[in-house]
């Protein structure tokens, strides 16, 4: 299986320009720093009842103090 569309950005983000920095196992979800802009991204899965959590969402949620 190939990722497409937002799956694909989303993937070429994490591989490449994501710094993983916090983790919540409960609610899923996972903060990153953006290594370039110190932006701070969110990745959760936002219909976690479905198998494998659903698609996932990455959103810009503010700056790195």
């Amino acid at each position: 299986m190939t990722a497409r569309g937002d799956a694909k950005a989303i993937d070429e983000m994490l591989a490449t320009k994501l710094e993983k920095i916090r983790v919540d196992p409960v609610n899923w979800i996972v903060v990153f720093r953006h290594r370039d802009t110190n932006q701070l991204w969110e990745l959760r899965y936002p219909q976690s009842e479905l198998h494998g959590g659903g698609p996932r969402r990455l959103r810009l949620i503010g700056e790195a103090s």
